[in-house]
């Protein structure tokens, strides 16, 4: 941390149940990404997909003793729901 803070932060966690957290968001499609099919000589290969579009977001974190914690959500991580997130991850 800049200025020397990690030291302070450790500092005044001690004798407390306190640790680091990292923490990453990012988004998850289940959609189907169709690959290669085959198809007779002279035919075009076709594959059914799926016309609905599927996208979750996740947000998690890992401590340094690998603890670890998630959240999935739809739409945009805010911070209240970021907050939300960080309360569950601290309980």
């Amino acid at each position: 941390m800049a200025g020397g803070n990690l030291p302070r932060h450790r500092k005044a966690g001690r004798g407390r149940r306190c640790g680091d957290l990292w923490n990453d968001e990012s988004g998850v499609d289940a959609d189907h990404h169709p690959g290669t099919s085959y198809a007779r000589e002279g035919e075009r290969a076709t594959m059914e997909v799926p016309h609905s579009h599927i996208r979750r977001s996740v947000t998690s974190a890992v401590g340094n003793h690998g603890e670890c914690h998630f959240m999935t959500y739809s739409g945009t991580l805010d911070a209240a729901l970021f907050i939300v997130f960080l309360e569950g991850a601290v309980d």
